[in-house]
């Protein structure tokens, strides 16, 4: 086992390693023999993309709820109810992503 830098962030990285653990690029040698298995390749980073991208649409769907409640506390009793919908619901999305990421990167 040796160390080698990573082509895109030149960080050390065992050559062993599937990817690098700064930037997740695959390695090389290793992408080599994952296609001749003809497995697929799927790296940390562009898992890491897709659950920010839900954690931010989860926020904002958290936000716009609450600001949206916030504004009809005393007019529409029903609006106020879909908001608070809204919030439960990023709320939940946001904690069911945050589960799925720790569960799928350790």
């Amino acid at each position: 086992m040796a160390l080698i830098k990573c082509p895109d962030c030149k960080q050390e990285m065992s050559d062993i390693s599937p990817a690098c653990l700064k930037c997740g690029r695959p390695n090389n040698a290793t992408t080599a023999e994952v296609k001749a298995t003809g497995g697929a390749l799927t790296t940390t980073q562009e898992t890491a993309k897709t659950f920010k991208a839900q954690s931010i649409a989860a926020g904002a769907l958290m936000i716009v709820s609450a600001i949206t409640a916030a504004n009809t506390m005393d007019s529409d009793l029903d609006v106020m109810n879909i908001a608070v919908g809204g919030v439960l619901i990023g709320l939940t999305w946001y904690l069911v992503n945050r589960l799925r990421s720790w569960w799928h990167h350790g």
